[in-house]
């Protein structure tokens, strides 16, 4: 049995820099059969207003084209 974060956040969240690929790449190194991403869509977080807010259809295109790699 494979333990594994089940909390990661990628670029599309203030504060991470990882690419979705990325960590799919190394999910798949690891021979790892599921992945869980856990970005944050926040509207208005600690006064810091739409800086939270990421480009949630940006962020569907690079999870559907990493799963066609």
């Amino acid at each position: 049995m494979k333990i594994h974060d089940q909390h990661v956040h990628s670029c599309y969240s203030l504060d991470s820099e990882q690419s979705i690929k990325e960590y799919l790449n190394k999910a798949t190194d690891l021979g790892l059969k599921y992945f869980i991403l856990t970005d944050h869509y926040d509207l208005d977080f600690l006064g810091q207003g739409n800086k939270w807010c990421f480009d949630i259809n940006k962020q569907h295109q690079e999870v559907t084209y990493s799963h066609h790699l």
